[in-house]
């Protein structure tokens, strides 16, 4: 025993130290430092780490974080004097307190500064830096030796001031990645910036302040684009690799800090939301687009017909036009056109009382309606496509029913619909059209197969109902799934046959159409079934009561394995599943 344990070798610490240093990347800090009291080779890759992640949620705990904040940046600046290269730093604050932030002896701002400084002639790779504080106390001041950084390759800033870049001559020849996030910018900050990193790859603009005008131009290798909450006036965009695009407007307009003298900003440095942004996007730039997300007001009729025919590549459109507060009810007289042979998936909000699609290879549509608005949907696509709707709709009453009957309609002969509520928003009960209703009613649904209730289950609600509803709306589906995401979760997919002998003409005067599940309604499987075990004898019940005076053959429900261990054969449960198998007597 003593021998074999002799013969054990630690070939982990016998690596090359570069090895070790790429594979203690991938841990925590706080792990890769306890790595430290191995021994002393462990101690000397530890203090040689160029990869230091001090990231979400190293810092959290109000406690400690100043402890921890110091102790971190001392760290960095001790590493900085003993090792040649840092290549990767990562510092996420978002717990520090007033105090801290403004002591006299070491204000946070200087200490961020310095520590910022240093990094910068390591040979600096990477560096990601989270202000979370700046809406409450200050931003940080980037420091002019930043441009020292020329191996810079990802650089992403959260809560920092940028305006001093203006007057600098920046160059960061090897930069691919670039985020910034909650800044302040300045006239020509941005155009000194893109000037300064033509390799760019990936642009992210998240809530940038000050900038009237951005120009994103002359950068030959940018693919991905994203300006998200953009407040300024005019956004030019050229870029002819360019193919991913994501463009919003902020949510609320004006600036959102709260003490405005703590963080020395006047108020002219900020803009309010302008409705006359503009945003202009070059012809060379539409040719390689395969990606492209628009939200706000710049996008109407006449821009959407002018510009996504120019894009011959386009495969995702995201389109979110109008406001989702619930004080935008009023419906738009506008009609929206889209017309794309390369268009894949589409997600579109609007509060337009018209849409109209012509997108012959769409795979999948999201639709989200707009505070009980269902506009008249014109879909010219192929049969295979699948429908998602997101119905933003209140307590159904009767008036609701033939509207919502119509806009049913519109998607009767696509293979797939699934119908949501988003989240938490719309009660399923919003969207069931009463019994009394569907009496004069045909079924908005009968030529799609596969039929998706997808609700947050608020208050109780009879699942029998429920079926019924589905089969009225789809009355030849082959597929039935029913997800409820809170308080009672249940996951059911019930797959329907049928015979295909049945009298063409005979129509059914529950649904009234020909060839409907009361009549050739054949088997049914429980493909997927995780609940409440009430829940699927209900559904049995249901099927039994109602296709067994219609030449019923079978129902098989077939509970789903979930990789449990074998049970035993003769537990009364298995016999019940195995009884779930009904024929008619």
């Amino acid at each position: 025993m003593a021998k074999a344990n002799s013969d054990v070798v630690d070939r982990v610490s016998e690596l090359p130290e570069h090895l070790l240093h790429h594979i203690m990347s991938f841990i925590p800090v706080k792990d890769a430092a306890r790595t430290s009291l191995l021994s002393k080779r462990w101690n000397r890759i530890w203090e040689t780490l160029p990869y230091l992640d001090f990231g979400k949620g190293f810092f959290k705990g109000c406690d400690y974080s100043q402890l921890l904040l110091e102790s971190a940046i001392k760290i960095v600046l001790s590493r900085c004097q003993h090792i040649a290269r840092i290549e990767k730093l990562n510092f996420w604050i978002n717990e520090i307190s007033k105090e801290q932030w403004l002591r006299k002896n070491k204000p946070l701002d200087v200490m961020v500064e310095r520590l910022i400084s240093c990094v910068s002639h390591r040979a600096l790779k990477e560096l990601y830096f989270t202000n979370l504080n700046s809406s409450y106390y200050g931003f940080f001041n980037l420091p002019c030796t930043i441009r020292s950084a020329k191996s810079l390759n990802v650089l992403h800033l959260c809560g920092f001031d940028l305006r001093t870049l203006s007057s600098l001559d920046l160059k960061f020849p090897s930069l691919r990645e670039l985020h910034l996030s909650d800044v302040l910018l300045g006239d020509n900050v941005m155009e000194k910036i893109i000037a300064g990193c033509l390799s760019l790859e990936d642009l992210e603009l998240y809530r940038c302040k000050g900038a009237k005008t951005i120009y994103v131009t002359g950068l030959l290798k940018l693919k991905e684009l994203v300006v998200q909450e953009f407040d300024g006036e005019l956004l030019e965009i050229e870029a002819p690799c360019l193919q991913v695009l994501e463009v919003s407007y902020p949510l609320f307009s004006g600036p959102d800090f709260d003490d405005m003298e703590l963080l020395e900003i006047e108020e002219s440095d900020l803009i309010d939301l302008s409705p006359s942004c503009q945003v202009n996007v070059a012809p060379t730039t539409c040719s390689s687009l395969r990606k492209l997300a628009l939200n706000g007001e710049f996008v109407d009729e006449e821009w959407l017909r002018h510009f996504i025919p120019q894009c011959l590549f386009l495969e995702n459109l995201t389109l979110t036009l109008g406001s989702r507060g619930e004080e935008e009810d009023v419906a738009l007289e506008n009609v929206v056109r889209i017309s794309s042979n390369s268009l894949k998936n589409l997600y579109l909000f609007t509060r337009s009382l018209k849409v109209e699609i012509t997108a012959p290879n769409l795979e999948i549509f999201q639709f989200e309606s707009c505070n009980n608005l269902l506009p008249t949907i014109l879909l010219n696509a192929s049969d295979l496509l699948e429908v998602e709707l997101e119905l933003r709709l209140g307590i159904s009453h009767n008036c609701w029913c033939h509207p919502l009957a119509k806009f049913l309609e519109y998607f009767n002969h696509f293979n797939t619909v699934k119908l949501s509520g988003g989240d938490c928003w719309s009660p399923i009960e919003a969207i069931i059209i009463s019994k009394e209703s569907r009496l004069s009613m045909l079924s908005p649904l009968y030529g799609t197969r596969n039929l998706i209730f997808s609700f947050a289950r608020e208050r109780e609600f009879e699942i029998v109902e429920l079926l019924e509803y589905m089969l009225w709306l789809s009355p030849r589906a082959t597929t039935l799934s029913i997800e409820f995401t809170s308080r009672e979760k249940m996951n059911a997919v019930l797959k329907l046959h049928y015979r295909g002998n049945v009298h063409k003409y005979s129509l059914c005067p529950l649904c009234k159409c020909n060839d409907c599940w009361h009549q050739s309604l054949s088997e049914v499987i429980f493909e997927k079934f995780e609940g409440n075990e009430g829940h699927r004898r209900k559904m049995e019940g249901f099927f039994l009561k109602h296709v067994k005076d219609l030449k019923f053959e079978k129902v098989c429900c077939n509970v789903p394995n979930l990789s449990l261990p074998e049970p035993d054969p003769d537990m009364p449960c298995l016999k019940k599943h195995k009884a779930s198998k009904l024929k008619r007597i």
